[in-house]
C-alpha cells in the first residue's frame, strides 16, 4: 500500500511537468508559429523566411506584403527569445552564423493540430470503417450464397467494393482540396489540452504574446 501511495504522485507529477512542457512551447503565439513552420518544413530554413512567415501570419498578410520593419523586430525576437528557448528544449536547431534554423519535433506527444478549422467537412476515417464493414458482410453474402447476393458472384464482388473504395477516395480528396483552397495563407493555431494545474503556465504563454505584440508597436 504504501509503494502504491508513493507511486502515484510521480505519475501526477510527471503528467504535469509534461503539460508544462507543452505549454510553455506552443501556447505562446510567435513561437507557436516558428514551430509550425519549421517543423511544416524539409530542411534547413533561413531565419529570414521564418521571420517573413511568421510576420506574415500574424499580420494576416502575406510574405509579400509585409513590412520590413516587422519582418525586422520578430526576426530580432526569435533570435533573441523563441529560437533559444525551443533550442534549449531540443525542438530546434539554429546557427546564428548561417542564419539558419532546421525543426526536430519528432515527440508523438507534442503533436501539433490545426484547430481554427478542420482539414475535412466529414470524419473520413469512419467513412473507411464502414465501407470495410459493408465489404465485409457483401464477402460474406456472396461467399454463403445469401440470395439475391449469390448472383454477383466473385468478380461482380471485388468490382462493387474497389467501386466503393474508389468514389469514398475521390470524395476525401475533393474535401481536402476545398480545405486547402479555404485555408491558403492562413496562420496555424493549435488546439493543446492541459490540465487546470497549469493555467499559470498559459498565462505566462498569454504575457509572451503580449511583448511580442508590444515590440511591435515600437
Amino acid at each position: 500500500m504504501d509503494s502504491e501511495r508513493n507511486r502515484t504522485p510521480t505519475r501526477s507529477a510527471a503528467t504535469r511537468s509534461r503539460d508544462r512542457f507543452v505549454a510553455g512551447v506552443v501556447l505562446n503565439r510567435r513561437r507557436r508559429y516558428a514551430l509550425y513552420y519549421l517543423h511544416e518544413s524539409s530542411g534547413p530554413v533561413t531565419l529570414e523566411d521564418l521571420a517573413e512567415q511568421v510576420a506574415a501570419w500574424e499580420a494576416g498578410t502575406t510574405p509579400e506584403e509585409i513590412a520590413r520593419h516587422r519582418v525586422e523586430s520578430v526576426r530580432s525576437s526569435l533570435c533573441r527569445t523563441h529560437l533559444p528557448y525551443l533550442a534549449e528544449r531540443g525542438l530546434v536547431t539554429y546557427d546564428d552564423d548561417r542564419r539558419v534554423a532546421t525543426g526536430h519535433v519528432e515527440d508523438p506527444e507534442l503533436a501539433v493540430f490545426l484547430a481554427n478549422d478542420p482539414r475535412t467537412e466529414l470524419p473520413w476515417y469512419r467513412v473507411y470503417l464502414a465501407l470495410t464493414a459493408i465489404s465485409a458482410v457483401l464477402v460474406g453474402l456472396v461467399q454463403f450464397g445469401v440470395s439475391p447476393f449469390d448472383r454477383i458472384g466473385p468478380i461482380g464482388t471485388a468490382v462493387v467494393i474497389v467501386g466503393l473504395f474508389a468514389l469514398a477516395s475521390v470524395g476525401y480528396w475533393y474535401d481536402v482540396r476545398r480545405w486547402r483552397r479555404r485555408t491558403e495563407n492562413t496562420p496555424p493555431d493549435f488546439l493543446v489540452t492541459l490540465e487546470e494545474d497549469v493555467m499559470l503556465d498559459r498565462d505566462e504563454g498569454e504575457r509572451d504574446g503580449n511583448s511580442d505584440d508590444a515590440d511591435e508597436s515600437r
